[in-house]
Parts: structure tokens; sequence; C-alpha cells
């Protein structure tokens, strides 16, 4: 059913879904208690956990909340942590991605790559969309692959013949 897959699968195994029980992600107990709330409809209870816990920031303006998004992400990827930025449209992640990439311009360096009207530097994180085989790690001499959603570090360079390549 359109926009309903797990819901269907659910439906459809009757007594022989599994079930979550047990809770491991989360540290605080607080929170094993909030997520019991989401996952049984209890929505504004479990959202008022995370207010009361300042792990909500609110603000009148998207613009701010898009500003407050990054600045967060910024300082959790300066302090060595993977953080990432979710968007629900991809509107506002190109939106996202452009105020992160202004905030991290003073750490990227070399020309600027041009592909698609989206600019890329040596520094940039990007997502790997495309399966790919049969290429050379060049740091190891090694076989590599490129799976879809792969995350990759832009290292250096190339001019737009060689973009390709060095992407």
């Amino acid at each position: 059913n359109a926009g309903g897959g797990f819901a269907t699968a659910v439906q459809i195994a009757g007594d022989h879904a599994a079930e979550l029980t047990v809770n491991r992600r989360q540290i605080h107990e607080w929170e094993h208690h909030a997520l019991a709330e989401l996952r049984h409809g209890h929505v504004l209870t479990g959202f008022r956990a995370y207010v009361d816990h300042d792990c909500v920031v609110l603000h009148e303006r998207t613009g701010d909340v898009h500003h407050a998004a990054v600045d967060a992400w910024l300082a959790s990827h300066q302090a060595g942590h993977h953080a990432v930025l979710l968007a629900g449209t991809r509107n506002e992640a190109r939106t996202l991605n452009r105020l992160a990439r202004q905030q991290l311009a003073d750490h990227l360096h070399g020309p600027v790559l041009e592909l698609d009207d989206r600019h890329f530097q040596a520094g940039d994180r990007i997502v790997l969309l495309r399966n790919s085989y049969g290429h050379t790690d060049l740091e190891r001499n090694q076989p590599c692959w490129v799976d879809n959603g792969m995350i990759a570090t832009i290292t250096h360079g190339a001019d737009s013949a060689s973009a390709g390549a060095a992407l």
C-alpha cells in the first residue's frame, strides 16, 4: 500500500510480526519513556519530554531554525562527532547544505569544481548516490567499490574533464 509499507507488512504478518520491546539506543531513562509515549501515539507527551530536557530548539522563523541546526551540526562536527543534518524536503536539504558549506568555507581548500550547478571542493563531505565497482583505492593499492549511500570526503580537486574520476 502506498505510504504505509511497514504498517502493511505488520498487518500481513499478523501474530508473526516482531515487536520492539527493549530500547537500547537512548542513554537516559527519560528518553526510554518519551519514546514509549511516541510509539504508543502519545505524541504531545513524548514531545514535551524532549522540550523539558532542552532537546528541542524552537524559533518563530524557518531561517532561524536552519541557522540553529547548521550551528549545532558544525559544533558537533568540529568536536569530532559524525552528526548529520536531516531535512524534510529536497529544497530544505539544499538550504541546509548551502548554509553548512558557507560555515565550512574556511576549512575547504583547493579549486572549486562545479558539476550540475553544485560546487565541490577538497574537504567537502558527500553522499555517493550510485553503486560503482572495479575501482582501485589509490592509497592502499587495493580493489574497492562504491555503494549507494556511502559518505566520502573529497581529498583533492580536479579539472572538469577528470571530475568524475576525482569524485
